[in-house]
This record gives structure tokens, C-alpha cells and sequence, in this order.
């Protein structure tokens, strides 16, 4: 399906939509709506109600530090107030809260069964920075063809960890399942993977990893419209995001060893400082292009990326956001 145009318009939201939603979430919306009304819609995003889930999905409880809870429970609270999500919307950014909910679960309990993990020593990484839309990702991946880099695969980047269970049976559906999660991609939003093509195993941006601790710059917001939540972000120390993304960084490492990573997200811009403090010893090339080509062009990806979530997107927020 081709995308609908954008008319340029003065009001808050504007209807923006490059794909039809599927089927069921078509056929529930008029249900939802009238539940919304009512002070309660048919997605539960409550963070306890999310924990419990994850809790009773993996049965699996040690959280390890529990610093992500706070964090979460205002990632959600923006959301549920701001984002002004539709329910296909709704449905997709639970399960994205949920599916890192059940990774650091899984996460934990591979580090408590193998404690020589924190042994893994992350030498020299080496970190692409810049803006959206500079060429990073055309660099990432030239270099990632160096056979002695070690660099994040799309499927490990979703699922650092895998269930235990599976794990004694040694069945391993992350890579499948990745698969099936951009095959739903291309066949119902295939124009996102057309300004971002992604591959199941092929290299992936690091904010995947960096959103398990609920305290990351790019992991949501392009998600959805989030004021509250990036105003507050805007004031935390990343350290501690970056010293749990070493924790993953480590398990990845002693699943697959390599020379030095080679890593990409445009998280890493804004939190060198925390960069250095927990890799000392990093390598960093910063890419630069004209800005005036730079942001029209990050403000586009950043629609596409919110349609996914929601047909009422704040386009005249966007270049605000991004500048």
C-alpha cells in the first residue's frame, strides 16, 4: 500500500497513516474507543501488570539490581498520557515493553548460571556516533564485514538471552522469530523498512540493548511522542544504561568471541562521557553531513517510525524534537 500524503496543517495532531492495520485491531477499535471513554482501554500497560506477566511467562524472579523499575513506570505514564497510541499501537509498544521485561529476566538468570561471564573483557570497541541519517549505518556495516570485528546481529539485539528452558533442550527460535517479526514488517509496514532496511542477522543498532534499562534516548522516543519522558531523560546520568549494556555486551561476547565490537546507535551521541567511564579504552568515529540534509530527513524517519504506533502524530513537534 502506498503512503497517504501529509497535509501541512496548524492543528495538534495530524492523521498520518503508511499501512493498514491488521485485521482484528481494524474490527476492536470501535470497542477500544468506547472503552477509552470510559477511563480504560483493552490494553493493560500497567508496569506491575507487566512485571507479573514477565514473572509468570519466563518463571524466572531475580531482577538482579532493580534500578529500571522508576524509569519504566515513567516511560509508561508518558505514554499512556501523551502518545495519544492507537490499539494496534498500544499492543505493539506493551509488547515491546514486555519483551525487554522478560530479557533482563532471562539475562539475570544466565549470568547467576555462568558468573564467568563478568570475566569478558570488552576490549576497544569501537563506537559509530552521529546523527540520524549520516551515513552510520552504511559505515556499521562496511565495517562489520571485517571477519575479526564482532558486531550486534539483529536477532541477539532483540534476545541477548535465551530462555532457559529452551536452552536445556537446545532449541534456539530467536533467530526464526525475528524472521517472522520482519516478515510482518515488510508485509504490512514495508515502507519502514525502506528508509531502515533491517536483516534478521544481519547488524543492528545498539538501542535495542541500551532500552532494557528503560533510560535510553532513541529506543522510545521514536516510538512515540513522549514529552514528559524525554524531558526527564534529558537529566539522568546514562552511566548506569551503559554499565548494564556492558552486562550484555559481555554474555553476547562469551557466546561468540571476537577481536573488538563494533557498534552503532544514535544514542551514543548525546553520552560519551558515560561511554568513557565504563569502556575507557573505546574508539570513536563521529560521521558529520550538512544539516540542512540531516534534519528533514530525520524528521521523515521519525513519522514513519510513529505511524507504526499511532494515527495522530504531532508532526509540528517532530523538527523540535529533533533539533
Amino acid at each position: 500500500m502506498k503512503p497517504r500524503k501529509v497535509e501541512v496543517t496548524t492543528k495538534k495532531y495530524v492523521s498520518f497513516t503508511t499501512f493498514q492495520r491488521p485485521a482484528p485491531f481494524r474490527l476492536l477499535n470501535p470497542i477500544e474507543n468506547i472503552s477509552l471513554n470510559r477511563g480504560k482501554s483493552l490494553i493493560n500497560m500497567s508496569p506491575d501488570y507487566l512485571i507479573d506477566m514477565a514473572v509468570k511467562k519466563t518463571g524466572l524472579s531475580d531482577w538482579g539490581v532493580e534500578k529500571f523499575y522508576f524509569p519504566m513506570k515513567k516511560l509508561l505514564n508518558s505514554c499512556e498520557k501523551e502518545a495519544q497510541l492507537d490499539l494496534f499501537g498500544r499492543f505493539i509498544f506493551r509488547a515491546k515493553v514486555f519483551g525487554l521485561l522478560c530479557n533482563r529476566l532471562y539475562i539475570q538468570d544466565e549470568i547467576n548460571r555462568h558468573p564467568e561471564i563478568s570475566n569478558e573483557n570488552i576490549r576497544k570497541p569501537l563506537f559509530i556516533i552521529g546523527h540520524p541519517r549520516t551515513g552510520t549505518t552504511m559505515l556499521h556495516n562496511l565495517l562489520s564485514q571485517d571477519q575479526s570485528s564482532r558486531w550486534l546481529r539483529h536477532w541477539e539485539a532483540i534476545s541477548p538471552s535465551l530462555n532457559p528452558k529452551l536452552s536445556y533442550k537446545k532449541i534456539d527460535p530467536r533467530i526464526t522469530a525475528a524472521k517472522r517479526e520482519l516478515w510482518f514488517m515488510k508485509r504490512y509496514f514495508s515502507e519502514g523498512l525502506k528508509v531502515h532496511p533491517m536483516n534478521a542477522t544481519g547488524p543492528e543498532e545498539c538501542h535495542f540493548v541500551l532500552g532494557h534499562s528503560f533510560i535510553a534516548d532513541a529506543t522510545f522516543e521514536v516510538c512515540a511522542y513522549l514529552p514528559t519522558y524525554t524531558t526527564w531523560l534529558k537529566e539522568q546520568d546514562k552511566t548506569p544504561t551503559y554499565q548494564y549494556y556492558r552486562n550484555i555486551l559481555q554474555l553476547l561476547q562469551n557466546h561468540k568471541k571476537a577481536d573488538h565490537w563494533v557498534l552503532k546507535s544514535p544514542d551514543h551521541l548525546n553520552n560519551i562521557e558515560s561511554i568513557l567511564s565504563v569502556f575507557p579504552d573505546a574508539c570513536i568515529i563521529q560521521i558529520h553531513r550538512d544539516p540542512l540534509k540531516v534534519i528533514p530527513s530525520s524528521c521523515s524517519l521519525m513519522s514513519i517510525a510513529r505511524s507504526i504506533y499511532s494515527q495522530k502524530i504531532p508532526l509540528a513537534s517532530i523538527g523540535n524534537e529533533i533539533v
